[in-house]
C-alpha cells in the first residue's frame, strides 16, 4: 500500500491486508466448551443445510496450496530503466511470494489458476488464462481473460482493444474474449469510453461491447456462479481476534450477498471474538466462524440468513 506521498509502507502489501490485530480476549468459557463438545457434529450438520458448495477442512486447503505452483508468469519490461511499483503478488491467493512488479511488466495466469495483487489502493484479481500489462498503480492493459477490481477510490483505468474502463470507486469485472468485452458492476459505477462515446453502468448492470462500439446493457445478479472465480481469488482470512460480525461482513461482501441476522439471539453472537491462525478461504472462514459461535446459515437468493442452531 502507499501513503499520500506515493511511497511504499515497510510492511508487505499482502501481509498488511491479511495481518490480524494482536491477541484479544478469549471467547467466553461456556461458548468454548460448547464448541469443543459439538463442533464436529455441528460442522457436518451446517454443511448439510447450506445450499452452496464449500471447501471444508485442512485437506481442501492443502489441495489448494498444492495447485499454486507455476500458475503465474511474469515477463519483465524491455525498458532499460525499470520503475518499481507498490504491487505485491499473491499467487492463487494461497501463497504470497512478495514478487515485485515493475512498470510495463506483463503478468499471465495459467488456465485453472487465479491470482490477487495489492495494486496501489485497490485489490486486483486475475482469472485463469488472463494476460495483463501493468502500466502504473492506476492503469493496466488487459490483453485477454478477466480482471476484477475492488477499490474504494476512483481513478483506475483498464485499457482494452475495445475501449477504456474507468473506475468510479467500485467492485467490477472486465472480461475480454476476442473482439468482445463484458463489464459487470457489482458495486459503485464505471464509465466505458469507446471513441467519443461514454457509457456508464452502476451496480447490477452489465455492459457488452464489440470492436465496432456497439454496446448493450443488461441487469445481472451480484452473486452466483459467474462470480465464483472472484471468491476463489480472494485473499485468505485469519479469524484470530476478529469478531463474528467482522468475518460475516468481509465474506458476504466478497460473495455479493446481504447478511440477515434472524433475531436478537443471533445478533448477540455478532460480538464474539474468534480464534484461529490458519489462513482460510472466505467460505471456510464463514463456516468456521458460524460453527464456533453456535450459529447456522442458509442462502436465500442474494441473502444469507444467520440464525441460532436449533
Amino acid at each position: 500500500m502507499m501513503d499520500e506521498a506515493g511511497t511504499t509502507n515497510s510492511d508487505d502489501a499482502i501481509a498488511a491486508l491479511v495481518r490480524l490485530a494482536g491477541r484479544r480476549p478469549a471467547v467466553p468459557e461456556d461458548a468454548a466448551l460448547r464448541v469443543r463438545s459439538s463442533v464436529r457434529d455441528e460442522w457436518l450438520e451446517t454443511m448439510g443445510r447450506r445450499r452452496r458448495t464449500r471447501w471444508i477442512g485442512s485437506a481442501a486447503a492443502a489441495a489448494a496450496i498444492a495447485i499454486t505452483a507455476a500458475v503465474m508468469r511474469m515477463t519483465p519490461s524491455p525498458s532499460p530503466r525499470r520503475v518499481p511499483l507498490p504491487v505485491r503478488v499473491a499467487v492463487a491467493t494461497w501463497q504470497t511470494n512478495g514478487a515485485a512488479v515493475f512498470a510495463n511488466d506483463v503478468l499471465e495466469v495459467a488456465g485453472g489458476g487465479t491470482a490477487s495483487l495489492a495494486w496501489g489502493s485497490a485489490i486486483l484479481r486475475l482469472d485463469g488464462g488472463t494476460r495483463v500489462r501493468i502500466s502504473s498503480i492506476r492503469e493496466l492493459s488487459l490483453e485477454r481473460g478477466a480482471v476484477y477490481i475492488d477499490s474504494n477510490r476512483s481513478g483506475v483505468t483498464i485499457h482494452t482493444p475495445i475501449g477504456a474502463v474507468h473506475d468510479i470507486g467500485t467492485q467490477f469485472e472486465v472480461r475480454l474474449a476476442g473482439d468482445r468485452m463484458r463489464i459487470r458492476v457489482r458495486e459503485g459505477r464505471i464509465d466505458l469510453q469507446h471513441g467519443n462515446a461514454t457509457h456508464s453502468a452502476a451496480a447490477g448492470i452489465e455492459l457488452d461491447s464489440d470492436s465496432r462500439g456497439l454496446v448493450t446493457r443488461h441487469s445481472i445478479p451480484r452473486s452466483g456462479a459467474e462470480w465464483d472465480w472472484v471468491v476463489r481469488a480472494a485473499l485468505p482470512i485469519r479469524l484470530d481476534g476478529r469478531t463474528l460480525a467482522e468475518v460475516v461482513g468481509t465474506v458476504t461482501r466478497e460473495e455479493g450477498v446481504t447478511p440477515v441476522w434472524s433475531d436478537s439471539s443471533a445478533r448477540a453472537a455478532a460480538s464474539i471474538r474468534l480464534h484461529g491462525t490458519v489462513p482460510l478461504s472466505p467460505d471456510e472462514a464463514l463456516d468456521s466462524a458460524l460453527v464456533a459461535s453456535g450459529l447456522t446459515a442458509r442462502t436465500e437468493g442474494g441473502r444469507i440468513i444467520i440464525q441460532r442452531r436449533k
